[in-house]
Formats: C-alpha cells, structure tokens, sequence
C-alpha cells in the first residue's frame, strides 16, 4: 500500500515539479475548509504555486494539481472532465485526496504523469485495480493535518460585491459551467443564517445532518442545520473560502457535541476537541473515511450505526 504522510507528500511535489498551478475543488463549507487546509499546507511547506480559475487554462508543460474532496465520481464528474482535458498536455495531474468510484475506463487509459491520491482504502482499492500505468498514493483527507486553530482566525474584511459582479458577469457571457465565486444566492443564504444565528443562545449540541443529494433516511432533528450549505460562499476564491472556513469553526466551537453526517463539520469539530456522534451519508464515504483516519485515532468521535 503506497501510504503519503505529510513528509512524503512534500517529497512527492517537490520531485514531480518546482511550481504548481492549483484548481481548488468547488462546494460548500467544508469544501471551503479542505481549500484552506490546502493553502496552509502548501505555505508551510514552500511550495510554489498559482491558483487557477480558468476553465481554459493552458497547461501545456506544466504540473496542475486539483483539490481534494468528493467530485470523482465517474468520467463525466468534474474531476473526471477535468483530468480528460488535461492530462495529454499537463506535465504532470495530481488528484489530491479524494474518495473516487465508478471511473473504470477512465482510469485504465491514463498514463504515468497522473498521479492520484486517494483519502480512504475503499477508493484506493479501487483505483489500484483499474489503472495500468497512474500512479495511485493513500493520504488522509488535508483538513486532517492542518494546523486548525490557525484557520479559527478571523479573515480580514471581504467585501462580496466583486464576487457576486463577477459571477454575474461569467453567467451573463453564457459560461455556465463557471461556478468559481460566490453566487447571490448563496451570498443571501449566509447573511440570513448569520443574522438568525446572533439572536439565539447557543445550545449545547450541534445537530447539523445534511439534506442534499447524500442525505440518508435518518430523521431530521427539529433544530437541525446544515450547516456546511447555509455558510457556502466559495471553496475557490481563497478569501472568501477563508471566510466560510472561519464561520463554520467558529459556529461549530460554540457547541460541546456535534451530531452529523457532514464530514468536514465532523473532522473539524474532532479537531476542535468536541464529542461527535457521526452517521453515514448514503454511500461509503464518511464510513471508509471513519475507518481510515478517526477510528482509534480521535476517541472523542463515536461512529452511529
């Protein structure tokens, strides 16, 4: 098992290249917290590197490396799209941790420059079966080696008008696969989560279950909130990702137990010290992810079956 550390991802990095051009992976809040965890990795080691938020970037030469998360699932899933239309000119891809499936043909055809890591056993089984000449690596998920009290300070002043302009701007051109910024919606959905929040005294337990595409049949608490989806600004443009990082710690801090199946909102409250009771999503994820990198490593965090 071709198992990285934080030593032997630097390595990795530093050999494939002396500079890197970084696609963050788009989402929620805990998407935003992966990005962050990232760019603090990146600083602490010296790498050098670029942020791309270019769906034409020419990455003839060079070495393009694309955030971790859960956006692989198949050829047509954005990191699919994204590794078919840049890994004949890239110097090198690195996929950084992700949980990946259902990507069969994909896979068999890339070549060595693509190297592929995944954050829990399940994916990696399963990528090692299928390529023949990638190059596949074992990583926990980034927010699990970052410094967290770092992220848990306060970003400077973001002022969101020329992101929702640009936004704006990107749609009104009829780019509609750009969704690198902050939506108004989304920028709505936060002031209004934010102004609900500052009237209410914080209870003791964080009921915080998803109700997305990856919610599950488990009964929603009365007072629950998704939190990863109401404090989504944007994974991509790092102030605004910092931002997100910090309202969803600072949020989560104010709770001593933490009941989720939102896995980052799991991670980082583990990290912050609280009890967590984590629950499944509807596929493998969070329990291959439980297994590999909590299970006997944080004792605060109790897996619900």
């Amino acid at each position: 098992m071709n198992e990285l550390n934080r030593k032997t991802l630097i390595e990795l990095l530093r050999k494939l290249d002396s500079h890197f051009y970084y696609y963050p992976n788009p989402g929620n809040a805990g998407d935003s917290l992966i990005a962050c965890a990232t760019l603090q990795f990146f600083e602490n080691a010296n790498l050098s590197y670029e942020i791309v938020l270019d769906n034409n970037f020419d990455s003839i030469g060079k070495t393009v490396l694309y955030g971790g998360g859960g956006n692989f699932g198949g050829a047509n899933s954005r990191v699919g799209l994204f590794i078919q239309k840049y890994y004949k000119t890239a110097k090198n891809i690195v996929i950084l941790p992700h949980t990946i499936f259902g990507a069969d043909e994909l896979l068999q055809k890339l070549p060595n420059n693509c190297h592929i890591i995944c954050r829990e056993r399940i994916s990696y089984d399963y990528v090692s079966s299928m390529v023949k000449d990638a190059l596949v690596y074992l990583h926990d998920d980034m927010v699990l080696q970052c410094d967290i009290q770092q992220l848990l300070n306060k970003p400077k002043n973001v002022y969101f008008f020329p992101y929702i302009l640009k936004e704006l701007k990107y749609k009104l051109l009829g780019k509609s696969d750009y969704d690198f910024g902050l939506s108004l919606q989304g920028y709505l959905t936060y002031k209004k989560y934010l102004a609900k929040k500052n009237t209410v005294t914080s209870p003791g337990i964080l009921e915080a279950f998803r109700v997305d595409v990856e919610k599950t049949s488990h009964e929603l608490p009365e007072n629950n909130i998704d939190l990863s989806s109401v404090l989504e600004l944007s994974a991509c443009e790092p102030n605004l990702a910092k931002l997100s990082c910090y309202e969803l710690l600072k949020e989560i801090n104010r709770y001593d137990e933490v009941r989720t199946n939102r896995l980052h909102i799991a991670i980082g409250a583990a990290r912050l010290g609280k009890k967590v009771k984590l629950y499944p999503n509807n596929y493998y994820k969070i329990r291959a992810i439980y297994e590999y990198s909590l299970e006997g490593k944080f004792d605060n965090v109790e897996w619900m079956v």
